[in-house]
């Protein structure tokens, strides 16, 4: 009796998969089997929206709701990096600087030390902390070098991009300036108003450069970085609408304004609540977001449409996708942004069909009561489709 069952579990599994699998030749025949996983009892109460198009030859291959603004969680980030990509380019730097802010007269400065800052998310990546200890010491270095024993006044933290600088980054300065035998006596002041310090009139001592913003890029994707997000998409907004100070939340929500304008979407019909997707505020619509891959596939320049189509995850293989689409013609094909916060599922991204065409697609889930891995069965479900799509 147990070997029937078993028997009978397996062919039942068979049977389901190669319905999955199995390829269709028209957009009708694709459209009903995309409607038969949607509509699975188990989404009851749930919200799909949906756009598919062949970017090839331009076919809507499907549309469900696709114009309703949604809640997209980490699909969020696909708009902070494209934006950032579009804005800066993908071999932008960010440069972190160390003043000295008076003269120096035996071997005690008279005056401040000031950390000028431009929102380098490496200052926030608790990855790369020990490579950040030894700017620090570089730093430390070069005060002793320069003749400084000894601060009078206080260590001063600005940045240009934003309001709070990492606790670890004052914490491993003085550290390092405690480690060279540098006194600190007067303390941290962290600038958080709308003045700037007036650098011109400053000694640089040195500075850090950072890697790429292509590297950025592909970490907040891959990997989902919330924090690396949120300062890409506020170093956006200080390039694109330049003030004293740390970016303001209002210029923040409309960085990537020129950008979907420029792709032909309506900044209306998006809210950018935040860079990385964790505000429940955050509302973008799957055309909207569509649109968004389509440009970025086309975009003039062809390092910075590289650098956003291989920063987002492989399926199979990396980042939030390396335990998706561990089998089937999905596998290595498709790379795609997932998204998630409680009740919200998200995927979207591009993949290339039997017949060798570019899809792009957007498959958003809202409300859902159901296992947050039966939503990603769905999404897979349809992903798997698109790969063996036949039809044109």
């Amino acid at each position: 009796m147990l070997r029937r069952l078993a028997a009978l579990l397996v062919l039942l599994t068979t049977v389901t998969s190669s319905t999955v699998a199995q390829a269709a030749f028209t957009r009708a025949a694709l459209g009903d089997r995309i409607d038969e996983i949607l509509n699975a009892e188990a989404f009851e109460g749930a919200t799909w929206g949906v756009f598919i198009r062949d970017l090839d030859n331009g076919r809507v291959l499907y549309d469900r709701s696709a114009d309703l603004p949604m809640i997209p969680a980490s699909n969020m980030k696909l708009v902070s990096t494209a934006a950032a990509l579009d804005a800066l380019g993908p071999d932008y730097r960010y440069q972190t600087s160390l003043y000295l802010d008076g003269p120096i007269e035996y071997g005690t400065l008279i005056g401040r030390l000031v950390i000028r800052g431009a929102g380098d998310p490496t200052w926030a990546g608790r990855s790369s902390r020990r490579d950040l200890a030894d700017v620090f010491r570089q730093w430390a270095d070069s005060l002793y070098d320069a003749g400084v024993r000894n601060v009078l006044d206080t260590l001063k933290v600005s940045d240009d991009v934003i309001q709070n600088p990492d606790t670890y980054f004052v914490r491993g300065l003085r550290n390092a300036l405690d480690e060279r035998g540098i006194g600190l006596p007067g303390g941290v002041e962290v600038v958080t108003s709308g003045v700037s310090p007036a650098y011109q009139r400053m000694r640089r001592i040195a500075t850090h450069t950072s890697p790429p913003l292509a590297a950025f890029v592909g970490l907040t994707n891959t990997d989902s970085n919330n924090t690396y997000a949120e300062r890409i998409l506020r170093t956006v907004a200080s390039a694109i609408y330049p003030s004293p100070g740390p970016v303001r939340p209002s210029l923040r929500r409309r960085a990537a304004d020129p950008l979907l304008e420029r792709f032909g979407i309506d900044p209306v019909t998006f809210v950018v609540d935040d860079g990385s997707g964790l505000s429940r505020g955050n509302r973008l619509t799957p055309i909207g977001i569509v649109r968004l891959l389509e440009g970025m596939r086309e975009h003039p320049d062809p390092a910075t449409r590289d650098a956003f189509v291989r920063s987002l995850p492989l399926g199979g293989f990396t980042g939030t996708l390396d335990r998706r689409y561990r089998a089937g013609d999905a596998r290595g094909n498709v790379r795609a942004k997932t998204g998630y916060i409680r009740g919200v599922r998200t995927l979207s991204g591009y993949v290339t069909t039997a017949r060798n065409h570019t899809i792009a697609f957007s498959i958003l889930c809202n409300g859902y009561r159901t296992r947050t891995s039966r939503v990603n069965r769905a999404q897979d479900e349809v992903v798997e489709l698109l790969a063996d799509y036949m039809g044109m």
